[in-house]
């Protein structure tokens, strides 16, 4: 499980759209199953934005996973990684 929240910057559709957005693209650096992009219409847990990856990703996937989702990937939104738990 992956909570990550967005920062934006005159972005015009708000974060909830951003997190869809960002998410649209970095899920795709990773294999496996990932869950759908947050909804734009429910509220954020926690200020972030929870998804899911199965089969757990390794440590490489982690890596281009975060720096996809905190580079500057997207104009006007930027990611911040806020945990990654995986299920043992």
């Amino acid at each position: 499980m992956l909570t990550f929240a967005v920062d934006t910057r005159d972005y015009q559709r708000g974060d909830g759209a951003a997190a869809q957005a960002l998410w649209a693209v970095c899920s795709a650096t990773v294999g496996g199953d990932v869950s759908g992009v947050p909804n734009p219409a429910e509220e954020a847990v926690d200020d972030g934005y929870t998804v899911t990856i199965s089969p757990a990703i390794g440590e490489n996937g982690r890596k281009r996973l975060v720096g996809c989702l905190e580079d500057a990937t997207l104009d006007r939104v930027m990611g911040h990684v806020q945990s990654i738990t995986t299920d043992a």
